[in-house]
């Protein structure tokens, strides 16, 4: 009853991590620096229809996210907090659609515990603070089935919240393309198809939702389509679309890999996924003689697990695979778990309870052996932080509430504990990102260039990835792959400044007579389990260099 009057006061608590120390850390290279770079080159060009990357035409992807970028850059000036406050914004919009959606399925307990669940969600708030323009297609996505469910609980409603719905898949079409549409409509399709509701699949087919997709989602592909012609579909249509899902062109993996990849980074809420497919297996089998007759707002509670099962199977067909692409099922996740624990927990099955203990267990157990090895790793670190300790701490903690929750068979009192204990966990995290820059040299290097280099010098980057060097360089970088491919850059008389492995340059250096110089060396933290649980020789950092050639 307390929680339901501060439900706001609540929420309003939940939104807090997502927004502290945003803008403390350096762009995360491997995939923030590819977001946070072509905004600023679009302000400092002025071209606002073709989202450019190292100022040349970036075909892969629509230009929403850059432009909602763009727009954060010039009202707060370009920063990494600007780059990341769109992506807050979306991640809090985005636990609100999952608590009203859940408000409507399941009640006002299942909504508050949902929202609750979706912001403690380990990798969904990981990626709200490292921009992962996925949390943008979750956002419209679970606005468009909300839309949706709004729409099939008021049959003889107005045409607003179908429209709306569309509206947010054409707005995700512009941000991801066509699996924007295709995962709220097929969703929407089978949930129907399912239960039968025949009535409603003009939901599915509606002439003026359509219209309104082509009115905002088109007009931007088109207008590339005649600009560059054959050259932009191939790249954005058939390679990004088409050949990312067909080919193994991202690293082909098992069919299984989202399985494992979900228990991991849904922790510590994933756990109890297999209870809640089997309470739902139960619920089935109990409802099916009578879904010819349920009402919508009985159906409806499917939705959520039509909803889950599709974005997992679909993804987990396509060839090309990355851990990222599964973000859209959180909100669904979250969902199916709340009603599972404000609900009847084990539907009267003895088979369930025993389960339902079994993952209590198998969570405790999982963050204790976690708190350890995050000891382990701590203390492989150069540069070190006593507020590693309160991340370990909030782990034990996690751990010892379950343990507490089985002694005492206080299940009832598990997801609010569990609640409680993961949110403080969550919030220890935003604390420690800042100690991280110790480990983050591209800014300090990007300053040693800027105020040594002349117009006509070179900037690069020769076998690592990082393409934030070019966000705080604030110019064009090459980025070579291979040693003969640096050889010849190195050939040419101009000056050029490298950032690259301290490895990597002494076995260039031996191929080269050209005499080298390194001016400034940082270490660089490799968050790989390998590199802190290994082998011996393993170590959790690697030096970078910045280096040119000796004058």
């Amino acid at each position: 009853m307390f929680l339901r009057e501060h439900r706001y006061t609540l929420l309003l608590f939940l939104f807090i991590p997502y927004f502290v120390n945003l803008g403390a850390n350096s762009l995360w290279d491997g995939n923030e620096g590819f977001y946070a770079e072509p905004p600023r080159e679009m302000l400092e060009t002025g071209d606002w229809l073709v989202p450019t990357y190292n100022y040349v035409p970036r075909f892969k992807k629509p230009p929403l996210t850059t432009w909602i970028i763009g727009a954060s850059y010039k009202l707060f000036g370009v920063s990494e907090f600007s780059e990341r406050l769109p992506i807050a914004v979306a991640s809090v919009l985005t636990i609100l659609l999952t608590y009203l959606l859940a408000q409507m399925l399941y009640g006002q307990d299942a909504a508050l515990l949902a929202a609750v669940i979706l912001a403690t969600t380990l990798k969904f708030m990981v990626y709200s603070r490292q921009f992962a323009g996925d949390i943008f297609l979750t956002l419209f996505i679970t606005c468009a089935l909300t839309c949706f469910t709004k729409a099939m609980l008021d049959d003889k409603s107005s045409r607003l919240y179908p429209l709306l719905g569309y509206t947010c898949i054409a707005f995700g079409i512009l941000d991801k393309g066509i699996v924007a549409a295709v995962i709220p409509l097929s969703v929407t399709a089978l949930f129907l198809l399912l239960i039968r509701y025949w009535s409603h699949l003009k939901l599915v087919f509606d002439p003026l939702g359509y219209l309104m997709i082509i009115l905002i989602g088109l007009p931007w592909y088109l207008l590339m389509t005649y600009r560059y012609g054959l050259e932009f579909v191939k790249v954005n249509i058939l390679q990004e679309t088409v050949m990312r899902y067909v080919s193994d062109a991202l690293g082909s993996r098992a069919i299984d890999y989202y399985l494992w990849i979900y228990f991991a980074e849904a922790s510590p809420w994933s756990i109890f996924i297999v209870p809640v497919f089997i309470y739902w297996a139960k619920w089935l089998h109990k409802e099916w003689k009578r879904v010819k007759v349920l009402e919508i707002s009985l159906g409806l509670q499917t939705l959520p697990l039509v909803w889950f099962a599709f974005v997992l199977v679909f993804f987990s067909l396509s060839v090309g695979k990355r851990a990222v692409y599964i973000v859209p099922l959180y909100p669904a996740s979250a969902i199916l778990i709340a009603n599972y624990f404000t609900s009847s927990l084990y539907n009267g099955s003895s088979k369930l309870r025993f389960l339902h203990k079994a993952a209590t267990l198998t969570l405790a157990a999982a963050c204790f052996i976690s708190s350890a090895a995050v000891f382990i790793a701590h203390k492989k670190l150069d540069h070190q932080t006593k507020l590693t300790y309160l991340c370990i701490g909030t782990l034990l903690l996690i751990g010892l509430s379950q343990i507490w929750v089985i002694i005492r068979k206080s299940f009832e009192q598990q997801a609010l504990l569990l609640g409680m204990t993961s949110y403080i966990f969550i919030f220890s995290l935003t604390l420690l990102l800042p100690s991280l820059e110790y480990y983050r040299p591209i800014p300090h290097f990007a300053e040693v260039i800027k105020q040594n280099i002349r117009p006509e010098d070179e900037v690069g980057t020769f076998l690592v990835d990082t393409p934030s060097l070019m966000f705080y360089t604030r110019r064009k970088i090459f980025e070579c792959s291979d040693y003969d491919e640096m050889l010849k850059k190195l050939d040419q008389p101009n000056q050029v400044y490298f950032v690259t492995r301290a490895d990597y340059f002494e076995q260039l250096q031996a191929r080269t007579p050209i005499p080298l110089q390194i001016i400034d060396s940082k270490p660089l933290l490799q968050l790989r389990l390998e590199n802190f649980f290994g082998q011996s020789s393993s170590s959790p950092t690697k030096h970078l260099i910045l280096a040119k050639k000796k004058s």
